[in-house]
């Protein structure tokens, strides 16, 4: 999976949990700060990413989605998909 497929499924994740209409989503963009994740919204991005991606995301790591920034997002779940294949 190359880096815009990563990127538009991230996307489809994020507009589904985000608690504000998103039209668009910067690079930028924050996912607590800018983009209206909660705790609970964060948990299930998690269980999305599993299930999108094949690879686990445990619960434990919600506290690091907290401060990341969509560009940021799509770097995570790159380092994670890439381990899976090493």
């Amino acid at each position: 999976m190359d880096r815009a497929e990563v990127e538009a499924a991230l996307r489809r994740i994020v507009v589904k949990n985000s608690a504000l209409p998103i039209r668009s989503i910067a690079p930028e963009d924050s996912l607590t700060a800018d983009l209206g994740f909660d705790s609970l919204a964060l948990l299930t991005t998690l269980g999305d990413l599993e299930e999108q991606f094949g690879v686990p995301f445990p619960v434990e790591e919600v506290d690091e989605l907290q401060n990341l920034r969509f560009a940021d997002l799509v770097g995570f779940v790159e380092r994670r998909l890439a381990g899976r294949e090493a």
